[in-house]
């Protein structure tokens, strides 16, 4: 009697039985097909190329938000940089005109030549007697050293501004009681941009 294989019990006897002996005489390990191999790490884990997938991934989404980061922190220190030197510009300026209006022509030490000084030095008012205008002793000087511009009042000594670049005082023989002041500054970032700024003015001596 055969069963639906085509196979008589006995000849499905004596197959198991060449099964066997073949197991038993390579220590009872079947060597395994490719197929079974890729099913059973289907099921116990990731293949290389899987895990390569994965990587890939994993780095694209890295490099994103590291320029993501990047980018937020140059855009940063770009803007810290463009206020910082509006900030030293207007700071100095706002200093050295309120000093300037409390002199007058003949108590400056500026030339009335057309020339542009870095540096100037006057006397200021410190109040009026009746009739008469009070001066202090000690002029005030005004100084570009190493990038900042120093003022000196005899008294005291202290930095007005920093990463100045310019500072020049110029009086005209055709206006005397007029100093005009040019200023400018400049600033990096960590990241190599350079920001310059120049500003410009003009101050009336106002005790002729």
């Amino acid at each position: 009697m055969k069963n639906r294989l085509g196979f008589t019990p006995l000849e499905k006897a004596a197959d198991f039985s060449r099964r066997l002996s073949s197991d038993k005489a390579d220590g009872g390990l079947r060597h395994q097909s490719a197929q079974t191999v890729r099913e059973r790490s289907s099921l116990t884990g990731f293949t290389l190329i899987e895990l390569m997938i994965v990587l890939l991934l994993l780095s694209t989404v890295v490099m994103g938000l590291s320029s993501s980061m990047s980018s937020g922190r140059k855009a940063f220190y770009v803007a810290d940089a463009q206020i910082s030197i509006q900030d030293e510009l207007q700071k100095a300026m706002r200093q050295i005109t309120f000093d300037l209006r409390q002199s007058s022509p003949n108590k400056i030490s500026l030339p009335a030549d057309g020339i542009a000084y870095s540096n100037i030095s006057f006397n200021v008012s410190t109040g009026v007697s009746g009739l008469v205008i009070n001066w202090s002793a000690a002029p005030v000087n005004y100084t570009l050293l190493n990038g900042q511009i120093v003022r000196d009042d005899g008294t005291e000594t202290r930095i007005v501004a920093n990463n100045v670049t310019t500072l020049t005082f110029t009086r005209l023989a055709s206006a005397s009681s007029i100093v005009k002041i040019n200023l400018s500054v400049q600033k990096s970032t960590p990241f190599g941009n350079i920001f310059n700024s120049s500003l410009d003015t003009a101050v009336n001596l106002r005790n002729q």
